[in-house]
């Protein structure tokens, strides 16, 4: 089996295992009502372009029970809130797995991109409203693993070069919701942004020319 198969074979039993995590963590009700909410909103942002809507709107459009999203948030601005605090606190679960050890760059973004595959409804809603508070959020909580992969070219320059790996993140996952997050590519996309992450330096010397 050469390296491409095993990385792709290692992340797809890691997604195999993450969802028999999920199943026993969330009752199949919770996370069904979840997925049509997130949906629901989904539709109604598409239809109005703004992400600015009323509870009301998106739960009368999509036929669902006010009661329905009541049960979980008082109103959007907690829909957003709470989940964001949400993602932000199981990522750095995740990460924390690197704190004090070894890794490699690739192993730091598979492991990123396993987590946003499993939030991949939220994933895809932020890329869709082009509302990037919460991924920038949760792209920054990668820095105080990657920083020390740079030098030190001053506060300002290296403040600039993270701003750009940001964006090409954002790119990345955009890229990969094109492909309706297929498991079969996130080996390459880790890649990508491995190589990304190591080009950027260059890149940014040649800009500043």
């Amino acid at each position: 089996m050469n390296i491409e198969k095993q990385d792709k074979t290692r992340s797809k039993m890691a997604i195999r295992r993450d969802k028999n995590q999920e199943k026993l963590s969330k009752s199949s009700r919770f996370i069904g009502t979840e997925k049509r909410l997130i949906n629901a909103l989904k539709k109604s942002i598409k239809k109005h372009r703004s992400l600015g809507l009323k509870a009301c709107y998106v739960t009368t459009e999509n036929h669902i029970p006010s009661s329905t999203f009541y049960d979980h948030y008082s109103d959007m601005t907690d829909f957003e809130v709470k989940n964001e605090k949400i993602l932000v606190r199981e990522f750095r679960k995740e990460l924390s797995r690197f704190e004090n050890v070894n890794f490699t760059l690739y192993e730091l973004f598979q492991c990123s991109l396993i987590f946003w595959w499993k939030k991949r409804e939220y994933v895809s809603l932020f890329l869709s409203t082009k509302n990037l508070t919460t991924p920038a959020i949760l792209v920054d909580e990668l820095k105080p693993f990657l920083r020390k992969r740079w030098n030190d070219y001053g506060e300002k320059n290296n403040l600039e070069m993270w701003r750009i790996f940001r964006f090409l993140v954002f790119a990345e996952l955009a890229n990969w919701a094109e492909e309706n997050f297929d498991d079969e590519t996130l080996a390459t996309h880790a890649k990508n942004l491995e190589y990304k992450f190591i080009s950027i330096p260059k890149f940014y010397a040649k800009l500043m020319k």
